[in-house]
């Protein structure tokens, strides 16, 4: 299949279409400024009158988000499997009969599903960015390509016998676009130094103790918050990070910032904060999206250990706190905090810079859907 013969792309997506975008969305972008006619399926909402909506985000663009109804009964699907199965059939076949004919099912879903089987007649792409157990690994069998964004996850499908592929997260071809242009030999370290942490403000694996100690024992330092709390198109889970931190003079919050704005207002952060715990199905600390956006600034990053960075070949990209040792992060912050001319030395700017425009959602897409078809 050449990538000008605009196939119909029905892409499955366990977070809906908003403001703030993660990789699903940006695949769906970068699959139709391709020249691809993309479907994005929202999550099923858990509506009692049975619904398939299809509204059109941008009227230029060949890019549909459908809202649809499902029954998505949590006891159903861990206790009657068979049930939950026919459940999801009779949604799919509903949706489907609502689009036109679907040449690639590009499934980001992986709780919903498992089989791909019920798509008939299509090519079938299940992409794993979040952590997964054996029963949903069962998946990759009826695909005919098993995405995964860590090594560590790939681990995962070593038993199974199905074609499978490392692919780590990417940038949006405009993200690419305004690093390049950041002028880092005007870049000085001096004055009050600031870091910023972006995503979802709400996630229960945000450790919010740990966070809260380096913000307490770094006054001298601005701490700076995008994203969305509860009230954001990524859902939420809990208000601890923002009701433990608002009250302090040197944190401040800020609105969710649309993904094509997000380098022109992060890119004068000093520093750049993750800090997760380890939840067994909601983050194994194998990699995270939001590590590309920050290294495309240049700037360092300081955070919990992340699988796919841990080896010494990024020691000068990221400093890290050891694996299951989250306590030990604010003084990681704090070295690095002292040593800034060298961690934001020019070299070091340009050499993180480098290394995130290199992964782009572009050659992601291009290498995924020739793959499919070898």
């Amino acid at each position: 299949m050449n990538l000008e013969e605009k196939k119909t792309i029905l892409l499955i997506s366990p977070q809906p279409w908003g403001v703030v975008f993660v990789s699903k969305h940006h695949y769906a972008i970068e699959l139709e400024q391709l020249g691809y006619r993309v479907y994005f399926l929202n999550p099923p909402s858990k509506n009692c009158k049975s619904i398939v909506e299809i509204m059109k985000p941008y009227e230029e663009k060949n890019l549909f988000v459908i809202n649809s109804s499902f029954a998505n009964n949590l006891f159903l699907r861990y206790h009657l499997g068979i049930i939950y199965s026919f459940l999801v059939k009779n949604w799919v076949n509903k949706v489907l009969k609502k689009l036109p004919v679907i040449d690639i099912v590009w499934c980001f879903e992986t709780n919903i599903f498992r089989s791909l089987s019920i798509f008939k007649k299509v090519k079938k792409i299940f992409h794993v960015v979040d952590p997964i157990n054996e029963k949903q690994t069962v998946v990759s069998k009826s695909a005919d390509l098993t995405v995964c964004i860590s090594n560590r996850i790939l681990k995962q499908f070593n038993g199974i016998s199905v074609k499978k592929i490392f692919i780590n997260h990417a940038l949006s071809g405009i993200t690419i676009q305004k690093a390049k242009g950041i002028e880092f030999s005007r870049y000085l370290v001096s004055g009050r130094l600031s870091a910023g942490y972006i995503g979802n403000l709400s996630r229960a694996i945000i450790d919010t103790e740990t966070i809260y100690t380096i913000v307490q024992e770094n006054q001298e330092i601005d701490f700076h918050f995008w994203g969305p709390g509860a009230e954001g198109n990524l859902g939420g889970e809990t208000h601890i990070l923002i009701e433990s931190l608002k009250h302090l003079d040197n944190v401040i919050f800020h609105h969710p910032i649309p993904s094509v704005e997000l380098i022109d207002v992060i890119q004068d952060v000093d520093i750049f904060l993750l800090a997760y715990k380890k939840i067994k199905g909601a983050h194994d600390a194998s990699n995270a999206h939001k590590i590309l956006e920050y290294l495309a600034t240049g700037k360092v990053v300081v955070s919990t250990y992340i699988d796919q960075y841990s080896s010494n070949e990024f020691e000068n990209y990221i400093q890290m706190s050891p694996e299951d040792e989250n306590s030990k992060l604010p003084q990681v912050f704090k070295n690095v905090v002292d040593n800034m001319t060298f961690w934001n030395n020019k070299y070091n700017l340009e050499m993180r810079r480098d290394f995130a425009i290199n992964n782009s959602y572009k050659e992601n897409v291009t290498r995924i859907l020739a793959l499919i078809n070898e």
